[in-house]
């Protein structure tokens, strides 16, 4: 048992770890526009107060993306469905480094967050399904470890490279990371498993999520919930 157990190890590590380079690069995406709105409201000529709008569209597109794609997509295979979020997540930031004005620039960081809160529930819930019940919090922890390691390591090294140079070649990086997460989960994550395929929740019991996350008083678990999908009560929760 040990040794089969050991022989495991290798390829769920490789796909937690596919999973949270794609966390890596839209969470540097995400952020590092923070650091960037000097650079990116003299590339399109205003003023950096209007170009703090840029964060606010990207935000905007997490809010309203989350719900609709998880919506939308919530039948179909979940690892053709992160890939596809993850190569709309690279056409997001190509988008935004080629964007020459400030309309073309704000409605394109809006698109850019669209897959952002669907990219992060259908991991946490690939990641859960690659381990035993016991261990799924773990693995979803080297997932959302991704997006620690963007705020440490990812956001001030970008940032710093977008003030040396420009903001196109920022978000064009943060592209190329994201079709390398892509092609990463193309090639290490496993399809799900029959028994896997047929729990996938329905769109009632997705809504019904929503008013549980908001009970819980956490906007976190607000914008998770919309995105990921809610596991059924247990026998016992009923009783």
């Amino acid at each position: 048992m040990a040794i089969t157990d050991a022989v495991r190890v290798g390829p769920v590590r490789r796909s937690l770890l596919a999973l949270a380079f794609g966390a890596f690069g839209l969470a540097t995406g995400e952020f590092v526009a923070l650091g960037l709105l000097p650079q990116m409201a003299d590339g399109v000529g205003v003023s950096i107060p209007r170009a703090g709008h840029f964060v606010s569209a990207y935000a905007l597109g997490v809010v309203v993306g989350a719900p609709l794609l998880t919506a939308a997509a919530v039948r179909l295979p979940r690892k053709g469905l992160i890939i596809a979020l993850a190569l709309a997540l690279a056409l997001g930031n190509v988008g935004s480094a080629i964007a020459p004005d400030y309309t073309s620039l704000l409605v394109l960081r809006f698109v850019a967050g669209l897959p952002h809160g669907a990219y992060f529930g259908v991991a946490a819930v690939m990641a859960s399904h690659l381990v035993p019940e016991a261990r799924r919090s773990r693995a979803m922890a080297v997932v959302f470890g991704g997006l620690t390691l963007a705020n440490v390591v990812g956001v001030p090294l970008t940032t710093f490279m977008g003030q040396q140079t420009r903001r196109r070649w920022v978000f064009g990086l943060v592209a190329v990371l994201e079709v390398l997460a892509a092609l990463a989960i193309l090639a290490v994550v496993p399809r799900e498993r029959p028994e896997h395929a047929a729990e996938r929740p329905s769109l009632a019991r997705e809504a019904r999520c929503l008013p549980q996350a908001r009970r819980s008083g956490s906007p976190s678990r607000w914008r998770s919930s919309a995105a990921a999908p809610c596991s059924p009560p247990s026998p016992t929760s009923r009783r």
